[in-house]
Formats: structure tokens, C-alpha cells, sequence
């Protein structure tokens, strides 16, 4: 196997086929409990951090484990809500993640793509 192409995030998030996989795998973390259906996918994955089959095939996979955290701080936003409070927590973990290397895991890139 071919070692995976160097991506972002942001790659993955525009990525109509690949963005879709995550966001399918999301779905599924968040519906659990009420759709049998999602279980069972999530039951069925063979990576510990669920980024596998059936949800994935190897190589996507791969792109997705070794993505890099594409992350600017300087475009965040001010928001006078709780929302943007929000916002700005989850940027600052992303910063953080960054400043380690960059790797993504699926709970970064849940905080992307949604």
C-alpha cells in the first residue's frame, strides 16, 4: 500500500465523497442511541477510533489519520452569544492540537465539518 497523500481538513471537508463519510460516521456517533441502523454500523468498525470499514475503505482511512489540522487562529471571530464562546473553546483546542503536530483524530474533525 502506497503511503497516503499529505491533506487538510479543510481538504477532507470539501471532498464530496470523503466529507460525506465523516459526516455519515457523525451522524451515526450522535444517533446512536435511537437508530439501530447506526449502531450497527458502529459496532461493525475494526479501528478503535472507528475510522474503518463500513465506514471508510483503507486508504480513505489512511488520508484521514495522517490529515493535517489546517487551522488559522487569526480567523476567528468575535460573537457576542454563547455560540461564539463556544466557537472559540473549539478553536483553541484545534490551536493547541496544531502546536502538537497537527494530527486530526475524528473528534477534531467533528469540530469541522459540522
Amino acid at each position: 500500500m502506497l503511503a497516503p497523500q499529505i491533506t487538510t481538513t479543510s481538504d477532507i471537508r470539501a471532498d464530496p465523497n470523503l466529507g460525506y463519510r465523516v459526516r455519515v460516521l457523525l451522524h451515526d456517533f450522535l444517533n446512536v442511541t435511537k437508530d439501530p441502523n447506526a449502531l450497527r454500523r458502529i459496532n461493525s468498525t475494526t479501528d478503535e477510533h472507528y475510522i474503518s470499514s463500513p465506514y471508510f475503505t483503507e486508504s480513505q482511512a489512511a488520508v484521514i489519520k495522517s490529515a493535517i489540522v489546517d487551522f488559522d487562529v487569526g480567523t476567528t471571530t468575535e460573537t457576542p452569544n454563547d455560540e461564539g464562546a463556544a466557537e472559540e473553546a473549539d478553536d483553541y483546542k484545534l490551536y493547541v492540537l496544531s502546536q502538537k503536530g497537527g494530527r486530526a483524530a475524528m473528534h477534531d474533525l467533528a469540530d469541522l465539518i459540522t
